[in-house]
């Protein structure tokens, strides 16, 4: 018989056959993480304020359904291990169905007797009225009512309820007729407000003609300074009133309204009616009208605008003055071919390039130059460059677009695994600059329906600054399909066929070196992964935590501390994703072991990526760290290399702090020995404390049998 979770509820709560029971009970004393799950079960159904997970929102569980079909056992073996993975990493999930187990079992093992005494009484308060004559059933009841029954049948339900409950009908009633006062008070301000029912009619003939102004009523113009004449006619009325605003938007407003439509005619922008009919000659009087004096009002009006423009003459178009605003404000250059967000199974995440927030994206979306794109876990997006290149973005990937005059795209890659499709209706080259760590490489979709693989793992560092290594990425190119040429910028180009296999980074100065005995990786192929129900789950749920009108840091910061293990482990990675230090400092102090551990990873990629970052890192340490613990949390994120571990006194403060009294210490140095030398000893940085003392004493051992080291001497 398996030992599951399932197993050790029903060990636990007697459901099993003697001779089940005495197997499950060995395998648990021979097991210590059995033996820590069996305490751990007693010790959270005993817990006070435990809590529940939330039917929605942060902090929401799985379906209840889920949990009643795995206390049922008619749940998927996929779900079911899925499941069991997060009550094992959630006290609150595994109270929950640790709880519903012995509930159940409780309730259809055991008889449940309701007292006479509570039956008497539960009859009485069904009376609600008391009848002259009893009926046939109180007869038959009332020997029975005595004390109690007797008192409760004699009265009212209302008149058994204490004060505060029964008052509630009395405040329901104040609620409704302040309600009604509201709505009384509302729709009368609706019907006297001629605001709202005043509508202005179209400009007529007279309107387009200038009209002069009565001295008394120049000051009456609300902003208006004494001594300020008024505008010659409507349209330069709202020149006027756009000069108030910045000189970029006031000159594109005013050339709108110059072009826009009068009684469905046109207006050119010399201020003129296109339709000679509904445009009469000024009189003798009236000033003379131009865009050129139009725009030198907006000029020297009392607010200068934020920036000047030359005023534009009669052949500027609306059109290029918003092609002018839209190149300011970092929009895509109509010349450059859009890259639109086309497909996705949730969410993308995108930087504009003259922003410094992300937010997440609806579909449709053009991607500009200097745009950066990021697919969270565990979400994928596909873009489409002007059906002449595909890109998918599987979970954890971040690029940049880039200008490509020479090319067809240009992109920098920051890290996860991208794709680069050629559509079958392409019947020209793809070529694509890629910028991976500051090597530049072209790569070259030489075939119609051609699949490139693009992977990108990011190097931990191993010392800080000047004692680390060299800092190396793993991954490099793979084809799924067709047939494909790359060469890095300046170096002699390399053909890749399926057959090739996988082509692994190189080293500086050196060729793809392609290895033919690597296969190709299922995220490659059409189909991609297979993702289990469970998985599908947790990403719906993930889904609903992101904001539309809030940035990622606003809507997703607060889940890092989310109590689902899950759900906290994918907040981080996110933070991760987009570098955003503060939060995966945060998450450090986290309630489950894989955000925490998913932090450490992320600080430790985002450290070594620029020199500003240490002393940034220090600042945020500073704000949760007590000032003993900055240093060695700081010299712990910068890692360890093969040549620490030949060390002798590294090598002992490693083991030493994997008795620290802080857990953030405990966890890094056990995230490093174990990496260094592949083994545990059973260690678990959150175990109670004599199962950490003797898992040190095994490290202590270890030191011994290396001469002192965690690696023996080469």
């Amino acid at each position: 018989m398996r030992l599951t979770l399932r197993t050790i509820l029903a060990y636990l709560d007697d459901q099993l056959e003697p001779i089940q029971a005495r197997e499950i009970g060995e395998r648990i004393s021979q097991s210590k993480e059995a033996s820590a799950l069996v305490t751990r079960i007693k010790e959270v159904i005993r817990r006070r304020r435990v809590g529940a997970p939330e039917l929605a929102g942060p902090g929401s569980g799985p379906d209840p359904n889920l949990v009643s079909d795995y206390l049922e056992n008619v749940l998927a073996p996929s779900q079911v291990l899925e499941l069991e993975r997060l009550c094992q990493a959630s006290d609150i999930h595994l109270a929950e169905v640790a709880a519903c187990h012995k509930i159940l079992t409780m309730v259809l093992g055991q008889k449940i007797e309701v007292p006479e005494a509570t039956r008497q009484r539960m009859h009485a308060l069904g009376s609600r009225k008391a009848p002259s004559a009893p009926s046939p059933t109180e007869s038959t009841l009332q020997p029975m009512t005595e004390g109690i029954g007797n008192a409760v049948a004699a009265q009212s339900l209302d008149d058994g309820l204490p004060d505060f409950l029964a008052r509630r009908k009395q405040s329901r009633f104040w609620g409704i007729g302040l309600a009604v006062v509201v709505g009384i008070a509302w729709g009368i301000l609706v019907i006297t407000d001629q605001t709202l029912w005043s509508q202005p009619g179209p400009l007529s003939e007279e309107d387009l003609v200038a009209r002069p102004i009565e001295p008394d009523q120049t000051n009456s113009v609300p902003g208006r300074v004494s001594g300020e004449s008024e505008p010659s006619n409507r349209i330069d009325q709202v020149s006027a009133s756009v000069s108030q605003s910045d000189g970029t938007r006031s000159q594109l407003a005013a050339t709108d309204t110059v072009s826009s439509s009068v009684d469905g005619q046109s207006m050119p922008a010399n201020g003129t009616n296109a339709n000679p009919s509904i445009n009469p000659p000024a009189p003798p009087d009236a000033p003379e009208t131009s865009s050129e004096t139009d725009l030198a009002k907006v000029t020297n009006s009392s607010e200068p605008p934020a920036t000047t423009r030359p005023p534009s003459d009669s052949k500027t178009s609306t059109a290029t003055a918003r092609q002018d605003v839209a190149e300011k404000q970092g929009d895509p250059v109509p010349n450059v071919p859009p890259m639109i967000y086309v497909a996705g199974d949730g969410i993308l995440l995108h930087l504009p390039s003259q922003k410094s927030v992300w937010k997440t994206i609806p579909l449709q979306t053009p991607i500009g130059i200097g745009d950066e794109v990021a697919a969270p876990e565990p979400f994928e997006g596909r873009l489409n460059l002007n059906e002449s290149v595909e890109l998918e973005l599987h979970p954890g990937t971040r690029i940049k677009r880039l200008s490509s005059p020479d090319t067809t795209l240009a992109l920098s890659f920051n890290r996860g695994q991208l794709v680069l499709i050629r559509p079958a209706a392409m019947a020209n080259d793809v070529s694509i600059d890629l910028t991976v760590q500051g090597r530049q490489w072209r790569i070259e979709l030489l075939e119609p329906e051609t699949r490139c693989g693009v992977d990108l793992v990011l190097a931990e560092p191993d010392g800080p600054p000047g004692h680390m290594s060299e800092l190396r990425p793993s991954g490099g190119l793979v084809v799924g399909k067709g047939r494909i040429r790359v060469s890095e910028i300046g170096q002699e180009a390399t053909e890749l066929t399926v057959a090739d296999g996988y082509a692994p980074w190189p080293k500086d100065g050196d060729a793809m070196s392609p290895r033919a005995d690597a296969a190709v990786p299922l995220w490659l192929l059409p189909e991609g992964k297979f993702v289990t129900p469970a998985a599908r789950s947790l990403a719906k749920l993930y889904e609903r935590e992101f904001v539309d009108d809030l940035s990622v840091v606003q809507s997703i910061g607060p889940v890092v501390k989310d109590r689902r293990a899950s759900i906290s482990d994918l907040a981080v990675q996110t933070m991760s994703l987009i570098d955003d230090y503060h939060e995966l400092v945060t998450a450090l102090h986290a309630e489950n072991e894989e955000a925490r551990t998913s932090a450490i990873r992320g600080l430790r990629l985002w450290l070594p990526q620029s020199p500003e970052h240490a002393p940034l890192l220090a600042e945020e340490l500073a704000l949760s760290f007590p000032e003993d613990q900055i240093a060695p949390v700081t010299r712990l994120l910068w890692g360890y290399g093969p040549d620490d571990a030949r060390d002798k006194a590294t090598s002992q403060s490693l083991v030493e702090q994997l008795g620290d009294p802080e857990l953030v210490i405990r966890e890094l140095a056990f995230y490093h020995v174990s990496n260094l030398t592949g083994r545990s000893h059973d260690y678990l940085p959150m175990a109670p404390l004599p199962e950490r003392k003797a898992a040190i004493n095994r490290w202590e051992e270890h030191l011994k049998r290396n001469d002192g080291t965690l690696l023996p001497a080469e």
